[in-house]
């Protein structure tokens, strides 16, 4: 058996179970015998130059990579925020080669095919020079939870002629980032807010209903009530504070024009006032310091909500996301806590893009694992 032939067989293999098809469906959408199909991943024989392209074309490869070393693979993860979106490459040993950040991709926020494209320019843009077929790819995504955005990312990257290919929510990234298999609740504190609490494997989801629905706790909600605070002042339901005075200043815009931006911004702008709400709090302006404190009871609401589910002590949490970038995030949830002894709080202790390089090697290891192995794995 020539190598080249060995080569081929093993990428029209892998290729067809990254799209999830059986060898009669690629047959049928090629226009060859399934017999065909089966000689070719046997690597009893190569086809000629029409089905080369005819292959090519279906799995979005070029041609050579039909006959490539199969085994140069590479792993990319992908955090998709509301604010930003992190890429990491990394090689088969889980180095980390090649990082890209670029804005916000929460389909929700900015729709389905907004989302598709930042994610596929920041795809191309890291993989450059590097076959996607010889990529296996996690892809966290806010937003991209639900039954209809998965599947329609899912569609997305299963297009572009991944090796392999797996997408879920942000959370996921936290959770292996975080707590991998263990027992505990995985937090994002970003623009959003959502929590996750994993127990013997199984996972439910605590708020990250939305912007329009949660009650507070996020970035947005941060910003909104600190420019809620500005605008009343200025018309005089609420008295002007040090905020008011810091917010002109920040944006050096009067306050039509400021409305302007943050109407055009949405979510992510309102969201971008946080951080000076909390430095106009650390500054001893009280109305600053009541909306972060609101806040932060919202997130430990969340916490306690979700602890709930555990019967075992110290619950670890993690938290992940902008606002836990604060010097005493950690400490101001810790004190609006009833039981504060039940719970172990930490930040994330590595960055969530490398939970999600994690879960694309440990999903990769799973999808070449042979069936008899995981059977008897199970058991």
């Amino acid at each position: 058996m020539n190598d080249y032939t060995k080569k081929f067989a093993e990428n029209v293999k892998r290729l067809r179970k990254a799209h999830n098809i059986t060898q009669k469906e690629l047959a049928d959408k090629i226009g060859y015998s399934e017999k065909a199909v089966s000689k070719w991943e046997c690597a009893a024989s190569v086809p000629d130059v029409e089905a080369l392209f005819t292959l090519s074309r279906h799995f979005n490869v070029r041609i050579d990579d039909l006959f490539k070393d199969s085994s140069e693979i590479y792993f990319l993860g992908i955090d998709g925020g509301g604010t930003k979106t992190a890429f990491a490459l990394a090689d088969k040993t889980g180095k980390v080669l090649r990082t890209h950040e670029c804005e916000g991709c929460n389909p929700m926020d900015i729709g389905i095919d907004a989302s598709k494209k930042i994610l596929a320019d920041g795809i191309y843009a890291i993989t450059e020079g590097i076959a996607l077929s010889s990529v296996v790819l996690f892809a966290g995504i806010a937003g991209g939870g639900s039954p209809h955005m998965h599947a329609a990312l899912g569609e997305h990257f299963a297009s572009l002629g991944f090796a392999a290919s797996w997408n879920d929510s942000d959370n996921a990234n936290i959770i292996a980032a975080g707590i991998g298999n263990d027992d505990g609740i995985a937090m994002i504190t970003g623009t959003g807010i959502f929590a996750m609490a994993q127990i013997g494997g199984e996972r439910s989801r605590v708020a990250g209903w939305g912007y329009l629905i949660d009650n507070g706790g996020s970035a947005y909600n941060v910003g909104r009530d600190g420019l809620n605070a500005y605008y009343c002042a200025l018309d005089g339901s609420a008295p002007k504070t040090a905020l008011t005075e810091a917010i002109d200043t920040h944006t050096g815009m009067t306050p039509q024009q400021l409305l302007g931006a943050i109407y055009a911004g949405g979510k992510r702008k309102i969201a971008s006032f946080a951080p000076l709400v909390y430095k106009t709090a650390r500054a001893g302006d009280k109305v600053a310091a009541d909306i972060v404190e609101k806040n932060i009871a919202a997130i430990a609401l969340v916490v306690e909500t979700a602890g709930k589910r555990f019967q075992k002590t110290p619950i670890r949490v993690v938290f992940a996301g902008g606002l836990t970038k604060e010097p005493d995030f950690l400490e101001s949830v810790q004190k609006h806590l009833s039981e504060p002894e039940r719970f172990d709080l930490a930040r994330i202790p590595c960055s969530p893009v490398e939970g999600a390089v994690r879960l694309a090697m440990e999903k990769w290891e799973q999808y070449n694992t042979p069936q008899k192995e995981k059977q008897y794995a199970k058991n």
